[in-house]
């Protein structure tokens, strides 16, 4: 399984976005740009959310960047 597929399945068993941000207490709008693939997740981000849940795999989403859109 690749990392953005590992985050997904995260999301949706929290129970999507909006219940992902609130779990990890992090702004909707972080959560909702890296499920979509605007934005990737940085180390500080990682140690974060693995301190509010632990069952979060830190190796799997340090991998987890920002897709580039063709224009």
């Amino acid at each position: 399984m690749d990392a953005r597929n590992y985050w997904n399945e995260y999301v949706d068993r929290c129970g999507g976005v909006k219940a992902t941000a609130e779990k990890l207490a992090t702004p909707y709008q972080t959560i909702a740009s890296i499920t979509s693939g605007h934005r990737g997740i940085g180390q500080r981000l990682v140690q974060r959310f693995v301190a509010r849940d632990p069952s979060l795999d830190p190796n799997a989403l340090i991998w987890i960047r920002a897709e580039t859109k063709p224009a």
